[in-house]
């Protein structure tokens, strides 16, 4: 399941590539119109002709910018993969695992854009579960603000980490660190290598963490992510 090392690579792949590149057409597979909002008309008749003018990130959500007031949020979810293949050159790949890559599009594709160049950007979706949302910078910013810090923001101070832990006392430290809320990013590979790395069992309770712990687990967040995005 891509967490926020993953999708921070697929932002700043596709950042590089597609930016400020024309969409000329957008193909959606029909049983995937549901998981397009507001609907796939909408969709279609609103970005045909526009660009992304930046990819930005939160969290594991994918921000790519059309104006400064309409934005696309894109989810991978479990399954989710973006593919972008250039006219000429390797395919930037990221995202939920799929064999036989380079055969594109395939029968888990369910969203292509084909920008005026002739390269395109498959969204691939094993099981579905992911979304492609057309939404404007309200919908955005409501949609962002559930999420909570990063361990690779500023914010993320260790008195922060420690008001989350005692706001908390009772649940289990990978229980508080998969929750989004108030640290976002993480998801199950990391929170249980954040946890080994500091020698606590993803178990504990916060209330039985010591000062030590607590300081062990804080900086190998923030290590664990920086290393996994590197």
């Amino acid at each position: 399941m891509p967490e926020l090392p993953e999708v921070e690579t697929i932002r700043r792949g596709l950042e590089n590539q597609i930016v400020n590149k024309k969409i000329k057409d957008i193909w959606i597979e029909p049983t995937f119109k549901k998981k397009i909002s507001p609907s796939m008309g909408k969709f279609l008749e609103f970005l045909k002709g526009k660009r992304f003018k930046a990819i930005e990130r939160k969290a594991k959500l994918l921000i790519f910018k059309i104006t400064n007031d309409d934005f696309v949020l894109v989810h991978l979810k479990m399954t989710g993969q973006l593919v972008y293949q250039p006219v000429k050159g390797k395919l930037i790949v990221g995202g939920h695992p799929i064999d036989n890559i380079e055969k594109l599009p395939n029968k888990f594709t369910r969203v292509i854009f084909y920008f005026s160049d002739k390269s395109m950007l498959f969204y691939n979706d094993v099981r579905k579960f992911g979304y492609l949302k057309l939404v404007d910078k309200y919908e955005k910013q409501k949609a962002v603000d559930r999420f909570g810090v990063e361990p690779i923001e500023k914010d993320f101070t260790f008195e922060y980490f420690n008001q989350v832990l005692n706001k908390r006392p009772r649940q289990m430290i990978k229980t508080i660190l998969l929750d989004q809320k108030d640290i976002s990013g993480f998801g199950n590979i990391y929170v249980d290598e954040t946890c080994f790395v500091s020698g606590v069992r993803p178990q504990r309770r916060a209330k039985t963490l010591t000062q030590k712990e607590r300081k062990l687990l804080f900086k190998n967040s923030i290590k664990i992510i920086q290393k996994a995005i590197k």
